[in-house]
């Protein structure tokens, strides 16, 4: 058996591995010690997920696709998003044997989806439980599938500018403060849907304020508003998705408008503080 690594054959000894699964679990370990990071792996031409258990006196050669650790992510989504690109352009036109192939790599493509956008999960739930079943109206996956590109787009951007997605979230969420001011008339006048919808905006703009600012303090090490702040809301917002539960109309009202808008001001004023993203000190 050979192995390559960016079609490059390597001299890589072998000890106690047995199955394809133990040769990537070696080659990662050995990779992640050479500042590279797995993107992908083919066994004689067939992609493989990392517990794939075939024997390796069944394989030929093993395929390495890898990249520097710090673009992993990046060029993992890359990947991820181009399957779904295909799987659209092959149920748009009808092509039967693409689309069998496609369905039986899913199994490895979700594996690989599922970590890397794990902080937005909930979101895809539906749409992922919809594709993992047997593809027999591939017509009914292009909903589910064109959200799933939607959050690889939006999951993209933010690892590729955490600072660029910062300030976008900041703005969407200045947006969706000021949406809120004629909240209480919609509930008023009957308008639940439209009251509801703009609670979630809100609701939307923030997770994705909190999770873009750990991205900016983790990846590009620089200064944002303490994460106390957003603890601090969690008891709060927690009573908002209560009362969304209970359509109760009056607390939705009072909560956001006494207790919620103030505190996000607040927050929004401290994120204008830091507006540049000062590098944290003592870093490298």
């Amino acid at each position: 058996m050979t192995i390559h690594i960016n079609h490059i054959a390597i001299d890589f000894s072998l000890e106690k591995e047995e199955t394809v699964a133990d040769v990537i679990a070696a080659l990662r370990h050995w990779m992640t010690q050479q500042g590279l990071a797995v993107l992908g792996v083919l066994a004689d031409g067939r992609a493989v997920a990392g517990d794939d258990q075939t024997p390796l006196h069944e394989v030929q050669q093993i395929d390495v696709e890898a990249v520097p650790a710090g673009e992993g992510d990046l060029a993992r989504l890359a990947v991820v998003h181009r399957y779904f690109d295909f799987l659209v352009r092959a149920i748009e036109s009808g092509q039967k044997s693409t689309i069998q192939d496609l369905e039986t790599e899913f199994s490895g493509v979700n594996q690989a989806l599922r970590p890397l956008l794990e902080p937005l999960s909930p979101s895809l739930a539906h749409a992922l439980e919809s594709l993992d079943t047997k593809w027999t109206q591939p017509q009914e996956l292009l909903e589910p599938v064109h959200l799933i590109i939607t959050v690889l787009k939006k999951r993209h951007e933010e690892l590729k500018s955490p600072s660029t997605a910062l300030q976008s979230s900041i703005e969407t969420l200045e947006i969706a403060l000021d949406a809120l001011a004629d909240l209480s008339q919609h509930f008023q006048r009957g308008e639940d849907r439209e009251g509801f919808g703009k609670v979630i905006a809100l609701l939307n703009a923030y997770e994705d304020l909190v999770r873009r600012s750990e991205l900016v303090e983790r990846i590009e090490k620089r200064v944002t508003p303490s994460a106390d702040l957003f603890h601090a809301l969690a008891p709060l917002w927690k009573e908002v998705e209560n009362s969304l539960t209970l359509h109760d109309y009056v607390l939705i009202g009072d909560l956001v408008e006494y207790e919620l808008i103030p505190r996000l001001r607040d927050l929004l004023s401290e994120f204008h503080q830091v507006s540049n993203l000062d590098r944290v000190l003592d870093l490298p």
